[in-house]
């Protein structure tokens, strides 16, 4: 894929028309605002600091699972890189684990997947590793 490609494929941002990678008809936003709306709600006011917290999560959603774990790894790595490490271990782990319960052709499966490995590559660079950073980058497109 080029970024021109996944262009036309992906909406990475509800927020504004601005930001949008794919056109999205309001009829859908408002669908994915409804379902989604109340749980990532709950979700953003629950503590979510450690894998105890998150396993307590979405137990019977993996792929939610994983995506807290990822997202609290990005805000642990804001100040404190080495803690970051351990949420984000555990969001690749619930990929992996997902992948071998037949989730691995799901495309919300693969976009978590690229997210969890975009995060890891983002850690990787603030840790003062861009090189390996840019490798991770661009393996978590393919």
């Amino acid at each position: 894929w080029t970024s021109a490609g996944l262009e036309d494929v992906l909406v990475s941002s509800f927020n504004s028309v601005a930001k949008r990678t794919a056109p999205v008809s309001p009829v859908h936003l408002e669908e994915v605002y409804r379902i989604l709306g109340p749980a990532l709600l709950a979700v953003l006011h629950e503590d979510i600091s450690g894998p105890a917290a998150i396993d307590g999560l979405c137990e019977q959603e993996p792929l939610m699972k994983a995506f807290v774990a990822c997202r609290s790894s990005s805000v642990l790595r804001q100040t404190d890189v080495k803690r970051s490490w351990e949420p984000l271990k555990q969001a690749r782990a619930l990929c992996e684990e997902a992948s071998r319960n037949g989730l691995g052709e799901r495309n919300e499966f693969l976009s978590l997947c690229s997210y969890v490995d975009r995060t890891w590559a983002s850690t990787v660079a603030v840790e003062g590793d861009w090189i390996r950073a840019a490798t991770l980058w661009s393996e978590s497109l393919t």
